[in-house]
């Protein structure tokens, strides 16, 4: 009862909607970069709709990336190292963020990225960790991890980000969705409008923390 009432009260208070710059347009993003786009990223609930951009700086007339940013419109903004993402987890997404007050507190989606050191074009290992149930009501954390990867391929200035299916797929937007009990209960790869893959986390691995 407490989580319908919670739904009637934010239907009637509409979302303050931000627009959103392409990457290399915004203003946290550094005009001494060369800026490109990693992926958009969509949160779909009942209660709430997310339009997010993940965005990846490299030095001009070099492959290698040293920021990635991220900015959606309900106002977030996350700026952060590639050398801080390949030691540790950067929180992307806390309830600070979506400031709704049926969710748990804390931190809902994190970022970390791994060099491959013996691949022959410039490769990174690429993992989202994410918070499965979202509700206050729902018991413990449930965590779950999703890896993709982002690749320059050998004489290419452009970033190509593929996940693993049965075989990888290119793709430029992935899509979280949420169901009426507040569970992240699945994400799709899309590229141009099209879906390449659909997976039900609770087939994703399972991890202790983000």
């Amino acid at each position: 009862m407490a989580l319908i009432k919670w739904f009637i009260l934010i239907s009637l208070f509409p979302t303050l909607v931000f627009a959103l710059d392409e990457c290399g347009e915004g203003s946290q993003d550094s005009k001494e970069l060369h800026w490109e786009t990693l992926s958009q990223v969509r949160l779909h609930a009942k209660v709430i709709n997310i339009s997010g951009l993940l965005c990846a700086g490299s030095l001009p007339g070099q492959s290698e990336l040293v920021q990635v940013n991220y900015r959606d419109d309900q106002g977030s903004k996350k700026n952060l190292l590639v050398k801080d993402l390949m030691t540790s987890r950067q929180i992307l997404i806390s309830d600070e963020d979506l400031n709704l007050g049926i969710i748990k507190d804390g931190p809902i989606m994190s970022l970390k990225i791994d060099r491959m050191e013996k691949a022959a074009e410039l490769k990174y290992n690429v993992t989202l960790r994410f918070l499965r149930n979202l509700s206050k009501m729902s018991k413990g954390r449930d965590h779950r991890q999703v890896d993709f990867f982002v690749v320059r391929p050998a004489n290419s200035d452009e970033l190509i980000t593929t996940v693993n299916g049965k075989d990888p797929v290119e793709f430029n937007r992935f899509d979280l969705y949420i169901s009426l009990g507040l569970n992240i209960h699945k994400v799709t790869f899309m590229d141009f409008e099209q879906m390449r893959l659909d997976v039900d986390t609770k087939n994703l691995v399972q991890v202790d923390e983000l």
